[in-house]
């Protein structure tokens, strides 16, 4: 029999094992600055599974509810809402809170909705209310009860701008500290891409009367970081593990769950390019060695 001379193997093999911790490390980061800190990865998510509709129909139900306490109908709240406004209300924020992240904005990320047509409605309403029941319309108590109920109307529709939790992060000051450190991220990608250089350099060093090595070193390390990154993603994804998150709210669940399984599919993508790039660069090597072309050390 005949086996494979591998020639500096300590050496080799010890830098092998950091070459496969750095190229894990930097496809981690360069997933998350490519996926996960873009808003198309967001604004997918909102444009699928109907979660437009959900928060429109949660809205008017919520109307429906506070017409018992304030006396508004909720046709007259639902006059200022629409569709199209919910959606880029959502996309601008979504937006906001991407670019903050990722440090190309400084700004705090706000809800921005345009309750022009609503508050005109609302306006109306209290106007003919009062007309028809012999109420003076500029009565301070009278003008309460609608800019409360303005209020709650305002402040229920913002919240539901917010389908993945930004302004709760935000309340908990999460997302300023992503902020704030964003920057050794994109050091750390520096310093890996840097250092994978260096490392394959250094194996061409070493193995330089025996380049075939290298491949056969590089393919190993290539291999074994989409092995490592594709199980633990694969568990996640064939046990439907997001699909156990609870959430009582339905949007909210859908846009979450869709979220983490757009992202999960998105890595699992990443770690199956990784393991099939290690799989080609081996039987690229491989085939060299059944060419003949390598030296081949006897079992005694």
């Amino acid at each position: 029999m005949h086996k494979i001379k591998l020639w500096h193997y300590v050496p080799s093999f010890i830098i092998t094992l950091f070459l496969t911790l750095f190229i894990l490390s930097f496809e981690a980061i360069m997933f998350l600055t490519q996926t996960v800190l873009k808003t198309k990865t967001y604004t997918d998510i909102l444009t699928q599974n109907s979660v437009i509709d959900m928060v429109y129909n949660d809205i008017e139900e919520y109307f429906k509810k506070l017409e018992a306490s304030t006396g508004v109908p909720a046709k007259v709240y639902m006059q200022g809402v629409d569709r199209v406004l919910i959606s880029e209300s959502a996309f601008s924020y979504f937006d906001q809170n991407v670019n903050y992240l990722s440090g190309k904005s400084e700004a705090i990320p706000k809800t921005a909705y345009n309750f022009t047509k609503l508050d005109e409605s609302v306006y109306d309403y209290f106007d003919n209310y009062a007309g028809e029941n012999n109420i003076d319309p500029k009565d301070s108590k009278y003008l309460q009860l609608r800019d409360k109920a303005l209020e709650k109307a305002h402040s229920y529709i913002e919240s539901n701008m917010d389908f993945l939790f930004f302004r709760y992060l935000n309340r908990g000051n999460a997302l300023t500290k992503i902020h704030n450190n964003i920057k050794y991220i994109y050091i750390a990608k520096n310093a890996l891409i840097f250092l994978i250089i260096a490392l394959v350099l250094l194996l061409i060093r070493i193995n330089r009367h025996h380049l075939h090595s290298v491949l056969y070193w590089i393919s190993t390390s290539v291999f074994v970081a989409g092995l490592i990154g594709i199980i633990p993603a694969a568990i996640l994804k064939f046990t439907n593990y997001f699909e156990n998150i609870i959430i009582k709210t339905q949007y909210l669940r859908v846009a979450l769950t869709s979220l983490l399984n757009t992202i999960l599919e998105k890595y699992l993508i990443l770690m199956e390019m990784t393991l099939f790039a290690g799989f080609v660069m081996a039987v690229v090597y491989y085939s060299i060695l059944l060419s003949g072309r390598i030296k081949f050390k006897k079992n005694k």
